[in-house]
């Protein structure tokens, strides 16, 4: 899990949203509150659909950018994500992972933002595992 996992304003704009997540190679960013309660989630593939209904739907680079530049992380989040509590296992991550494709699970204590799980978070778990028993 990564403890200090990044986060959004609702209002951060699509182009901010893109720049973080280029600038520190990363595929989800958690909506949150004030008070770090979670709100939404956006991944890579949420800002990919919203450019490709801008690049379709739309015509001239002044009104992409102003889309990109209008547009907040309440339009294109999931909301009300699953989240998870810090106390529950790893093995229910992996099952809400496998069951609804999902990439990450925000994880929270008592609502408050804590951590996330993600996809590449489990294949870490499940290969340290093996390493572990081939040393032995």
């Amino acid at each position: 899990m990564s403890r200090q996992p990044f986060t959004i304003a609702l209002d951060a704009t699509i182009k901010t949203i893109r720049d973080l997540m280029e600038r520190e190679n990363i595929h989800h960013l958690i909506v949150v509150k004030k008070d770090q309660e979670v709100i939404g989630i956006i991944s890579t593939e949420d800002l990919r659909k919203v450019a490709n209904w801008i690049e379709e739907e739309t015509t001239g680079k002044v009104l992409s950018q102003k889309l990109n530049t209008s547009w907040t992380a309440e339009r294109i989040m999931t909301p009300n994500p699953l989240v998870l509590d810090e106390e529950d296992t790893i093995g229910l991550a992996a099952d809400i992972i496998l069951q609804n494709q999902f990439h990450a699970i925000p994880i929270v204590d008592n609502g408050i933002l804590v951590g996330l799980v993600t996809s590449h978070d489990l294949l870490r778990y499940a290969y340290s595992g093996v390493v572990e028993q081939e040393e032995s």
